[in-house]
């Protein structure tokens, strides 16, 4: 799913929330030799949510387990409203 907002009300930003298979961040710290944080449990469906902006890294916040719930997390941040696509 892939919105957009408007930076200083005038440069065109986007976001996106895209599904992953994987607790993403899971492994992170062991990467720079600290022990892993909890594993957040995939959903139903074997997915978690995750929200990205511009294309870019993921956003620093937890996963989701249903597009619905990322996308109300992404609708209370201070750079909302958020425009839909599709």
């Amino acid at each position: 799913m892939t919105g957009s907002w408007l930076y200083a009300g005038q440069v065109l930003k986007g976001v996106e929330i895209i599904a992953l298979d994987h607790d993403y961040y899971f492994d992170l710290p062991a990467l720079d030799g600290r022990d892993p944080w909890e594993r957040f449990p995939l959903n139903s469906e074997g997915l978690l949510y995750y929200v990205r902006a511009d294309g870019g890294d993921l956003l620093g916040c937890p996963p989701f387990h249903a597009i619905s719930e990322a996308k109300a997390w992404v609708e209370v941040q201070p750079w909302a409203p958020i425009t839909w696509d599709g």
